[in-house]
């Protein structure tokens, strides 16, 4: 019996899998779905190595590293692997720079119209790099030679999933574990929330899927959208 191929899920947080990882995995059965975990926002993070932060000559690498190390560990090639679906918070990152308010709050606190924050200056700096690094993930076809797609949630994946905003971890992965729970005996109803919610991208039918993709990017760069309920995320189901 062929070996079964390796689909290569990554997301933010712990809560982001147990909310998504069992429902990919029964979608995907003829495959084998691996999620991980990066415990940060590579698209904001500093190199561990260099203390530089990340910039767009480095995230593809920096992507590759996270799938060749896992890859070497279990002896796998590029070959072995079906796709690299990367799931993205927009986290407001490409609203202009007026959406941006500084106030008395801890962490930046995310609505529909502005991010308030402790310090106005390092979100708008922050939202710059995010946004230049979210747009090369977007238009990277592949990576260590694996088909690649990077697809939002905005402005995170809890807005979308469960449609709050400033979630705490708590709250997160209770959530979590309800939204599972919720759909792992329904996985045609989840892909139809994903896919067809008045949220979700609607593809055009006179486009290729990639063009849809490329299309869904350009369309979450407008206006406040990066700070609504939005995903491209049902392409992924195509």
């Amino acid at each position: 019996m062929p070996r079964k191929k390796v689909i290569f899920v990554i997301v933010e947080g712990p809560s982001d899998e147990t909310a998504l990882g069992v429902l990919l995995s029964r979608h995907f059965d003829k495959d084998t779905v691996y999620t991980h975990v990066m415990h940060c926002d590579i698209t904001t993070e500093f190199d561990k190595d260099t203390h530089q932060k990340v910039g767009t000559a480095d995230i593809t690498k920096k992507i590759a590293e996270v799938v060749k190390r896992w890859a070497d560990s279990y002896r796998l090639k590029p070959e072995h692997f079906e796709r690299i679906i990367h799931i993205v918070d927009t986290d407001g990152a490409f609203v202009a720079e007026n959406y941006v308010v500084q106030g008395n709050v801890d962490a930046p606190f995310y609505t529909l119209d502005k991010i308030l924050c402790p310090i106005r200056e390092n979100i708008i700096e922050r939202n710059s790099r995010k946004a230049k690094n979210l747009l090369r993930l977007a238009s990277t076809p592949t990576i260590w030679k694996v088909p690649y797609n990077a697809y939002y949630m905005s402005c995170n994946l809890d807005h979308v999933l469960y449609n709050k905003q400033n979630s705490n971890d708590k709250d997160k992965e209770i959530d979590a574990v309800n939204f599972a729970l919720h759909y792992r005996e329904d996985i045609p109803e989840f892909i139809n929330f994903i896919s067809k919610s008045d949220f979700a991208y609607k593809p055009k039918p006179e486009l290729s899927l990639t063009d849809n993709h490329k299309e869904s990017w350009k369309e979450i760069q407008v206006g406040s959208k990066s700070l609504e309920r939005r995903t491209n995320f049902g392409l992924a189901f195509v």
